[in-house]
């Protein structure tokens, strides 16, 4: 009998791992990488001083782009939140680069309506007379951007930088970019803004800063985006009409 019960236990442990054998195996996914694309499917995203916005470029992402019609630049996604850019502007006369801007920007917070950012940076200029003298000034400081995206389809944005230069001048704070996009559909844009472009002390003007009101629209997309505005000057429109208007073409590139 009690052979007879070892043997029923064997056989029953022969059949129980007979029907767990049959199982298939479940294959483990395998991690499939996602490509790198730039963060709200905008070229232009990470606009500052014109047209402002508190958003980094995302990891691993590339841009070319003319941010500010003349000065060009350079973009790299170090880390989600962290980008570092380089801007120039060619001397037409040579192939000597007479400003040059390298910044990093960062977003220290961010949730679903609200972004905060800060951006160092510094710049080289070097201003050439008839004689070839090289004058050359540094400018320095930190900016801070914010976006409120609290309403649909809608950001708000400033920008506000703390500048100083090699020349002895103070430091001083501006409120420089206080601007609007509503996005109309998946490619296009409406943009507004007021800039307060602040002058130097070295600068003969009857007036601290020009402000300028911009008005227009983006095409975007998540490989490339162009801005088409009109600049407004109410300062100059007392001399003449024309100087008061002037267009705004800026594009950029992603990769």
């Amino acid at each position: 009998m009690i052979l007879l019960k070892k043997s029923l236990g064997l056989l029953c442990l022969i059949i129980i791992f007979s029907q767990f054998s049959q199982i298939p195996a479940q294959e483990i996914p395998q991690p499939t990488s996602t490509p790198k694309t730039i963060r709200g499917g905008d070229a232009a995203i990470d606009r500052t001083i014109t047209m402002p916005n508190a958003e980094t470029v995302g990891n691993g992402i590339f841009t070319l782009n003319n941010y500010e019609i003349a000065l060009f630049g350079l973009t790299y996604g170090i880390t989600d939140d962290t980008q570092a850019s380089l801007l120039f502007v060619p001397y037409l006369t040579s192939l000597t680069l007479n400003n040059v801007l390298i910044s990093v920007k960062t977003r220290l917070y961010s949730n679903s309506d609200f972004i905060f950012s800060l951006q160092p940076f510094g710049a080289y200029h070097s201003n050439f007379d008839e004689e070839d003298d090289d004058d050359v000034t540094y400018t320095y400081g930190c900016a801070f951007a914010s976006n409120y995206m609290g309403v649909d389809n809608l950001v708000l944005s400033i920008y506000a930088p703390i500048i100083t230069n090699s020349i002895e001048s103070p430091a001083f704070f501006s409120l420089q970019s206080v601007g609007a996009a509503y996005t109309m559909t998946t490619w296009l844009k409406l943009l507004f803004e007021i800039n307060c472009y602040p002058l130097s002390d070295e600068i003969d003007s009857s007036s601290d800063a020009i402000f300028a009101v911009l008005g227009g629209f983006r095409l975007y997309g998540k490989h490339f985006s162009a801005d088409l505005s009109l600049l407004y000057f109410p300062q100059f429109m007392r001399s003449s009409e024309l100087l008061s208007w002037a267009p705004f073409i800026s594009v950029a590139a992603s990769f």
